[in-house]
């Protein structure tokens, strides 16, 4: 009975000296530099379609767009309100080659956002000029259209 007093004791006395050790503590300050959400899109400067008539599908030309801001998102294309001609309303694009050939009216795909920030991630598709069908006014040797890709938040 002795040994079961003097290990109840003991852990009393543990338990005393546990409760009356110091403590101590310190500070830390976080801060961080919380960017607000950036849609951002690049594509090429620059696209040519090398001859081609009426009758013809072109050659797929890759054609790279790059999400160079922080959150994902759906990209869009359409030519400029100033193109007053006929040739270029036959762009068309596909996410894989596999794909149906989608006219630029209908045509949007996604980019998800960078993998750090101030990265950038680029997905390519390919372009054609589907002339297959045309029957428009080719009077001009050269044919040159404005073609704004749209980026909007997911």
């Amino acid at each position: 009975m002795k040994k079961l007093y003097a290990f109840v004791f003991a852990i009393m006395m543990l338990s005393v000296g546990f409760a009356s050790a110091e403590t101590a503590s310190d500070t830390l300050i976080v801060k961080a530099n919380v960017l607000p959400e950036v849609v951002s899109l690049t594509v090429p400067a620059e696209m040519v379609f090398q001859d081609i008539a009426p009758g013809y599908l072109s050659d797929k030309q890759g054609l790279d767009v790059t999400n160079t801001g922080t959150v994902d998102i759906s990209v869009s294309a359409e030519l400029s309100e100033t193109y007053t001609g006929d040739i270029f309303t036959n762009i068309g694009f596909r996410k894989v080659l596999s794909d149906d050939l989608t006219n630029i009216r209908y045509f949007d795909f996604d980019i998800m956002k960078p993998a750090i920030v101030g990265g950038e991630r680029t997905e390519g598709i390919y372009m054609y000029l589907d002339l297959v069908d045309y029957d428009g006014s080719t009077s001009e040797d050269n044919h040159n259209a404005e073609v704004i890709f749209t980026a909007v938040p997911l």
